[in-house]
């Protein structure tokens, strides 16, 4: 008697564990309750950051190992001349970020263009010169020679609002710059 005891016991254990097995293959256990599937949650460095330019009225998203400083040029009034949002890798590597430049822009609203940049930078070099949408607006991704960047450069600039976005970066940080710029958002 005692045997058949063991027995049962023993199948329906193995009865239970199959059946967990089966599920498990079929719906499988969640690890983020919150999101709903089986993904590893997200260490601290994985998940984005959030910058909000009160002023210009956009953000984006950026990795967790980088920080936002923003420099604004003021006159004598207050009013905004200008600012730069810097993206630099905590690390201190001068090379991991980008640079924001935002300046006041008295056309109107333009798309702009290899040719329209160089009626006012004549010698500045555009190469692989392609209209992208950032934020719902026409931009010009390109790639430049910056000295400020110690030559081979990523750029992509556009105008909203009557300001001049200037996005640029070491052409290194291309992956970083389209992932950024994937998140862009004008309010």
């Amino acid at each position: 008697m005692k045997n058949i005891h063991i027995i049962l016991i023993v199948s329906f254990f193995l009865l239970v564990l199959g059946f967990i097995f089966l599920q498990k293959e079929k719906f499988p256990i969640a690890t983020n309750s919150a999101v709903g599937t089986s993904e590893k949650l997200a260490t601290a460095e994985e998940i984005p950051m959030t910058y909000s330019n009160p002023r210009q009225y956009f953000s984006f998203q950026y990795p967790n190992e980088y920080k936002v400083n923003e420099m604004i040029d003021r006159d004598s009034k207050g009013l905004v001349q200008g600012e730069i949002v810097l993206v630099q890798a905590k690390s201190g590597d001068r090379e991991r970020g980008l640079q924001i430049t935002i300046l006041p822009f008295d056309e109107t609203d333009t798309t702009l263009t290899k040719e329209r940049i160089q009626k006012d930078i004549p010698d500045m070099q555009i190469n692989d010169a392609q209209t992208i949408v950032l934020g719902g607006v026409d931009a010009l991704s390109f790639s430049s020679n910056n000295s400020d960047f110690g030559g081979a450069s990523k750029e992509v600039w556009l105008v909203h609002n009557n300001f001049l976005f200037q996005i640029s970066t070491h052409a290194s940080n291309t992956a970083l710059v389209n992932n950024i710029l994937s998140t862009w958002q004008f309010q």
